[in-house]
């Protein structure tokens, strides 16, 4: 069960990586429009977020967060997706305002969730709960005329044991040599 549900969480998350490969084009749709060489490539950002990174921090609520990100270039995606942002954009635009441009982003990410007392086999009732999500994003990102951003996205994703939240956070504090949670088990079916 356990081999299955991380290949599972692995196909929905190599399938959207895929499918934004597939459409990241080289922004060359329309080149007199995309003249500047800034927007005609794409872009890759790395967010990690993590409560050791602050120092005296332990876990507790919101406790890791990893998300990779491909922001496409202008002009490149499917016409769908560059559609809703501009149909998200024109929602708080002026009436005669020009069309914004639409670039689309592709989004993987995964998030961890613990309560306070990861010593615990069973967890306070009262505490937020061990939790995971692992997910995928896309979205239209428009930029206005006057440089605001709107965003409309679509995100999907898998909580509980197939986001093997689990796994990474034992797998984590063993490598910085935390303290070994011990509450996963409680929560549904974890392993």
């Amino acid at each position: 069960m356990r081999i299955r549900s991380a290949l599972t969480a692995a196909a929905c998350v190599g399938a959207l990586c895929v499918v934004g490969a597939a459409h990241a084009g080289d922004g060359s749709r329309d080149p007199d429009r995309h003249a500047d060489p800034e927007r005609r490539r794409g872009a890759f950002t790395v967010l990690s977020e993590n409560d050791f990174y602050a120092q005296g921090s332990e876990d507790r609520n919101y406790t890791n967060g990893l998300r990779f990100d491909y922001l496409a270039p202008e002009g490149s995606g499917p016409r769908a997706v560059h559609a809703a942002g501009r149909f998200a954009a024109g929602l708080l635009a002026a009436r005669d305002a020009p069309a914004p441009d639409t670039r689309v982003r592709y989004a993987v990410g995964h998030k961890i969730f613990t309560p306070r007392d990861l010593d615990r086999e069973i967890p306070d009732p009262n505490d937020r709960p061990y939790a995971g999500f692992l997910f995928g994003t896309v979205s239209a990102v428009a930029v206005t005329a006057n440089r605001r951003l709107d965003e409309i996205a679509l995100t999907v994703g898998v909580a509980g044991p197939w986001s093997q939240a689990d796994h990474i956070q034992r797998i984590y504090h063993d490598a910085i040599n935390g303290v070994e949670p011990r509450g996963w088990r409680a929560h549904g079916r974890w392993p």
